[in-house]
């Protein structure tokens, strides 16, 4: 029964449907929406080879977005620029986001796209060293951004042969105010030392910044 399938189709982006003539049915049909990003409605009305059509149209709501997402950002473990643990923290951020996928090698080709997160766990890869991740960000309309990156030294063994010198090695002394040399090793560049007990020089410092004289009281 040709009769009943649709022999004709009208396609508008005016609600005007009178104003447009008919054309041959098609199941695909190409529409240009004129006007940049935005949402757009589409009224769709079928005849039959008889002439017949009902008069209510078929309506669709359909967003054109070209854009992709902006203000983009990822950080590691809020910024340190360096972890003690394989597992971290990535912050991500971003305008007009849906997905994300992240991982360690350039391109993420093979990754699945994930739901957007602020926060996303992230499992390093093993060994220590300087460890990049990348990241891309899409939106619901598929729209990609450029790949984004982001670096932090790993580092998940402590400094070792760490040894300290007082008073050039005397355990001795005869004065109850001394102030007297230190000698420290072991320590790494950029790590943190942290002097204590009867020291007026005691706090926090910055290897290779530490005194080499202290005064004890």
């Amino acid at each position: 029964d040709n009769h009943l399938q649709p022999a004709q189709a009208l396609f508008v982006c005016d609600p005007a449907l009178e104003d447009v003539p008919w054309v041959p049915y098609s199941p695909y049909e190409t529409i240009t929406f004129e006007g940049g990003d935005g949402i757009y409605g589409v009224l769709i009305r079928v005849r039959d080879a008889a002439g017949n059509y009902q008069e209510a149209a078929v309506g669709k709501a359909v967003t054109v977005d070209t854009t992709p997402p902006s203000n983009l950002g990822i950080i590691i473990d809020g910024g340190s620029g360096h972890t003690t643990s394989m597992m971290v923290t990535l912050n991500l951020s971003g305008e007009g986001v849906d997905f994300v996928k992240v991982g360690e090698s350039s391109g993420l080709a093979g990754l699945p796209w994930m739901p957007f997160a602020t926060e996303v766990p992230f499992n390093l890869s093993p060994g220590d060293g300087f460890k990049t991740i990348y990241a891309l960000f899409k939106d619901e309309a598929g729209n990609a951004s450029g790949e984004l990156t982001s670096i932090v030294a790993c580092d998940t063994v402590p400094p070792q042969n760490v040894g300290i010198v007082l008073n050039d090695g005397n355990p001795f002394t005869n004065q109850t105010d001394l102030t007297t040399t230190l000698a420290l090793s072991g320590g790494e560049e950029g790590g943190q030392v942290v002097l204590s007990g009867d020291l007026q020089e005691a706090g926090d410092y910055i290897w290779p910044e530490v005194p080499t004289t202290v005064t004890l009281s």
